[in-house]
Order: C-alpha cells, then sequence, then structure tokens
C-alpha cells in the first residue's frame, strides 16, 4: 500500500507509528502537540502513548483494555476486534467530523463500539457532540468504559 503524506487520510495513517511521524516530521507535516488544558505541564490528561503488538494507544488505560478484550477474542467470547476504527459522520451528504473509535468487536451477532473513557474526558464537549452524532447518523450506541477490566 503507498501512503500520501500530502493526503490528510494517509496523514493520519502515518502519525500512528513512530516511523511515520518521523517522516512526517521531515516533510514538515506535522502539527504541534495540543497544550495541556489546565492541568499543567506534560500531555492532556496526564495520559502517556503505550504501544502494544504494534498499535499505539492514546494512554495506559487503553492498552491495558486491548489486551482485556484481546484475551476475551482468544476465549471465543467476541470477535472480529478492530481497533481505532474511524467513522465518517454526515448530516445531508455534507461531512461534519470524523469519530474514532478506541475498539470495535462482536458480541454474537451484535456489533459494540467502545471508548475508554475518564469522568474528564467523558464531559469534553467534543466528545459528547460526536457521541451524539454516532447515534444519529449511524444508529450507533457507543459503549464508555471506565473499569478497563470490566
Amino acid at each position: 500500500m503507498r501512503l500520501d503524506p500530502d493526503n490528510a487520510a494517509d496523514q493520519a495513517l502515518l502519525s500512528r507509528s513512530p516511523e511515520g511521524r518521523k517522516l512526517l516530521e521531515g516533510l514538515g507535516k506535522t502539527k504541534p502537540e495540543p497544550k495541556a488544558e489546565g492541568l499543567g505541564t506534560g500531555k492532556r490528561y496526564g495520559n502517556k502513548k503505550t504501544i502494544v503488538f504494534g498499535i499505539e494507544f492514546d494512554s495506559v488505560k487503553e492498552s491495558r483494555r486491548y489486551m482485556v478484550l484481546r484475551a476475551r477474542e482468544a476465549e471465543g467470547k467476541i470477535s472480529g476486534l478492530e481497533t481505532h476504527k474511524v467513522y465518517e459522520l454526515s448530516v445531508n451528504d455534507q461531512l461534519i467530523c470524523r469519530y474514532e473509535a478506541d475498539f470495535v468487536y462482536m458480541v454474537g451477532e451484535a456489533q459494540v463500539v467502545e471508548d475508554v473513557k475518564s469522568m474528564i474526558t467523558r464531559k469534553k464537549e467534543s466528545y459528547r457532540l460526536k457521541r451524539k452524532l454516532m447515534r444519529a447518523c449511524r444508529g450507533i450506541e457507543l459503549v464508555e468504559v471506565e473499569d478497563v477490566n470490566a
């Protein structure tokens, strides 16, 4: 597969790996890291990016949830586990935004779209809006997980 660093969707894919980020930085195609919102110095909400089995996660909590879901998939309790699936949310054929789900998987015949959220991030206006758009545009009710072992 060939990726175009000038294409926004390809930039998003490239930015998920350290090698891709280095390539984008070298081409001057990266955006500066967002500043923390009132939490002092460091990453927003104190999260630390982690890589598990070559997949980058935005937090340790999210990577732990991935391990729990992988174990459940190995046990046959869930199937079709996907990470970072992107949904386009449109109204009247007009793209409003994109929503990136942490995890998507099947429990029997039912699809589950899941997001690992803390109480702080659950209250973010942008997330709340995307959650409503997922329900209105796609008929998908997001499952919010705070306890990664649940």
